[in-house]
């Protein structure tokens, strides 16, 4: 296991109602029950933002109202696992115009200097101003993005946006054969993915069997990897 015995799940629609994750309180506790049983202690809840689809100040109202509550409930039920406060952000070119850059800086991860950023998976939403988003994000905000599920996107694609001042974060779901944790540890070894997080959304495909199923194979230096890099985010650190 990993040093600091922290096992965090970077990326998480564990917040109950406020996307197509979990639907409500129950299933958030039953898959924080889950997490506990596999060792999580620390969860970044990441609903899903897309600026033409969820106006900013009612989304962080409705996402400070399901955090809240999940808060109290494991407080109550007495579940040992942080929840952080974040958002898995749509990349959209115009957001920079239509949304206060303070506002942009609500969606990081735990009010750090990070932000959880998805692209577009169809490769013909791709364009220069794509890349030139990416940048703006840490020219207009200050903040740095972390790319959400790059094994998702094409190798040529992912070439270019490791030229970019990127965090990169993988799900653990892709990874569960041996040639996944071989992928996974190289990863480590050359510094080409830093993060790990579970995607979880309560269904059947997405529960926290495969993230269980990565963390048990995984060497304890490439769990070291992984785990250091996001308690390093956590605290607003470079990586």
């Amino acid at each position: 296991m990993n040093k600091s015995g922290k096992i965090i799940d970077f990326h998480a629609h564990i917040l109950p109602g406020i996307d197509h994750g979990c639907r409500n309180i129950e299933s958030s506790l039953r898959l924080l029950n889950d997490a506990a049983d596999i060792g999580i202690t620390t969860i970044v809840a990441t609903p899903h933002f897309r600026h033409h689809l969820d106006p900013i100040e009612p989304f962080l109202e409705n996402r400070r109202k399901s955090y809240e509550l999940l808060r109290s409930c494991i407080s109550s039920n007495r579940i040992n696992i942080d929840i952080i406060p974040a958002a898995e952000v749509y990349l959209e070119p115009d957001m920079f115009d239509d949304i206060p850059t303070d506002k942009i800086r609500d969606l990081a991860v735990g009010g750090t200097d990070y932000i959880l950023v998805e692209l577009p998976t169809g490769e013909s939403d791709w364009s220069g101003m794509i890349f030139d988003s990416l940048y703006r994000i840490e020219s207009n905000t200050g903040l740095r993005p972390v790319i959400a599920h790059v094994e998702r996107y094409s190798r040529r694609n992912r070439e270019h946006l490791m030229e970019l001042p990127c965090v990169f974060q993988v799900n653990a779901e892709k990874y569960t054969s041996f040639l996944g944790i071989q992928q996974l540890v190289s990863f480590s070894r050359r510094n080409t993915v830093q993060l790990l997080g579970s995607d979880i959304h309560d269904c059947e495909k997405r529960n926290y069997t495969d993230f269980a199923k990565v963390i048990s194979k995984l060497p304890g230096k490439t769990i070291d990897f992984f785990m250091s890099n996001a308690s390093a985010i956590l605290n607003n650190e470079d990586i």
